[in-house]
């Protein structure tokens, strides 16, 4: 695993041509998340299932008040979000 971060093209690889291990992903989405690249952090959890990386999504989500970001983590986990996380959101 390359220590930098994914440009593009290798994301794409990774997440829809390689045959990559569920590690190798929770891996790539936890240095996207910790470089702030959330929409990116989003796809590697989504692939993996990862449900404790999509729910640290749509924390980071609320506090920040993307509600775009919100909704895409939410739906990945198969679930809409709450009437209580929409008013966070709101009052960020």
């Amino acid at each position: 695993m390359s220590p930098q971060l994914p440009d593009y093209r290798e994301k794409q690889k990774l997440i829809h041509i390689d045959h990559s291990p569920k590690e190798v992903l929770i891996a790539y989405g936890d240095r996207c998340r910790r470089a702030d690249r959330l929409f990116d952090a989003l796809e590697f959890y989504q692939k993996a299932k990862h449900g404790p990386g999509l729910r640290e999504i749509m924390a980071a989500a609320i506090a920040s008040g993307d509600a775009m970001l919100l909704e895409q983590a939410a739906k990945a986990l198969g679930t809409p979000p709450s009437d209580d996380e929409w008013c966070r959101l709101g009052r960020r």
